[in-house]
């Protein structure tokens, strides 16, 4: 349901301070989800949890797909947006069964935790080009930047 409300405002978000920034803001809320759930105390904790996944859902999943239409040539976006699609629909099915699989060998909490630090750093790498971190941390030339 917090998709649906949210998805105008992440449009005009990216259209005010660019698509990659409001990108890697959305990826970093998106990233407190797992943390959260392993935190809750009952099930209208885990609804709010759900519904504050969604407010940052919306954003990743509206921007992912602006994006790629931004940057793809108008003559390769067919391609580029078929490509597109078989990648989330193989991520759509590997990460769950990767998620059982690290579930049955180190534990929900480890689990949780490592998804939420993969996420981080996921946001981390959405926002670094745009804060020059790459030649603060003299990663400039090996980024081809």
């Amino acid at each position: 349901a917090t998709e649906i409300v949210t998805f105008r405002l992440w449009g005009r978000m990216a259209a005010r301070r660019g698509g990659l920034l409001t990108m890697g803001l959305s990826a970093l809320g998106m990233s407190m989800v797992p943390l959260l759930t392993i935190l809750s105390p009952n099930l209208p904790y885990l609804v709010a949890v759900n519904l504050f996944s969604g407010l940052f859902l919306s954003g990743m999943t509206l921007l992912l797909f602006t994006e790629l239409l931004n940057s793809a040539p108008a003559h390769e976006r067919s391609g580029a947006i078929a490509f597109y699609n078989v990648v989330l629909g193989g991520v759509a099915f590997l990460a769950p069964e990767l998620g059982v699989l690290l579930l049955h060998v180190m534990g929900m909490t480890s689990t949780m935790l490592l998804s939420t630090v993969w996420r981080l750093v996921g946001a981390a790498l959405f926002l670094m080009p745009l804060h020059g971190l790459f030649g603060r941390l003299g990663l400039r030339r090996a980024a081809g930047m």
